[in-house]
This record gives C-alpha cells, structure tokens and sequence, in this order.
C-alpha cells in the first residue's frame, strides 16, 4: 500500500511540475507577447498617422499648386504687357512709315532731288525695321 501511495504521489508531483512548467512557458510567452506589443501601435494609431500625413500631403499639394498658379498669373502678364507694348511700337513705326509715305507721294517730281533721296532713304530704312520686327 506504501508503494501504491508512493507511486500515486511521484505521479501527482510529476503533474504538479508539468502544470508548474507549462505555468511558467505561459507567463514567459505573455511576458514576450507584451514586450513584442510595445513595439506596435494600434490600428487608431496606425489610421490617425496615415490621416496626418494625407492631410500633409494634400496641403503641400494645395500649397504648390497655389505657387504655381501664381507663376504662371505673373508670367501672362508680364507677356500681355510685352505683347502690348509691341504692338504700340508697330503701330507707331506703321503711322511714321505711312506719314513718310504720304510726304513722299505729295512731293512733286520735279524739285530737290536730294531732298526725294533722303525722304527715300527714311523709307528704307522704316521698311528694313518693320521687316525685321
């Protein structure tokens, strides 16, 4: 009956230090598991980062294109004004062209030869700029 008794509590301490191991790997499993969980951040986490980092990416987009609208605002003015100032500038070189012209045309044939030269020579030379514009 001894032998019995004492089988049956080798037996029982055998258990008690296999549930006493398989305790302690589970206490060492979550201990890991928690350290392991430090380092990750939760899905909120995760989502209220990616949302701060489109909100960032949006105004920067919005920022740029802003910058370059504003470009390209200050590039087409400043071509109008050229293209206007141009224009004035034809325009003008066409009337003094015209007025030469018309002086030239009122001339009489006969006369200042040298004066038809020179009023010739103008209008050459207003033809040749207004070619060259």
């Amino acid at each position: 009956k001894n032998v019995e008794l004492s089988n049956e509590i080798k037996s029982k301490n055998e258990e008690i230090v296999e549930k006493c191991t398989q305790i302690h790997n589970l206490e060492t499993n979550i201990s890991q598991y928690k350290d392991l969980m430090k380092d990750y951040k939760s899905q909120d986490e995760i989502e209220e980062e990616l949302e701060n980092v489109r909100y960032d990416m949006d105004q920067q987009m919005a920022d740029t294109q802003q910058k370059h609208n504003e470009e390209i605002s200050s590039i087409t003015q400043m071509m109008e004004e050229k293209t206007t100032k141009l224009q004035q500038t034809l325009d003008a070189e066409r009337q003094a062209f015209r007025t030469q012209l018309e002086e030239l045309q009122n001339l009489p044939m006969e006369g200042n030869s040298q004066e038809i030269e020179s009023l010739q020579k103008k209008l050459d030379d207003q033809k040749e700029k207004l070619r060259i514009e």
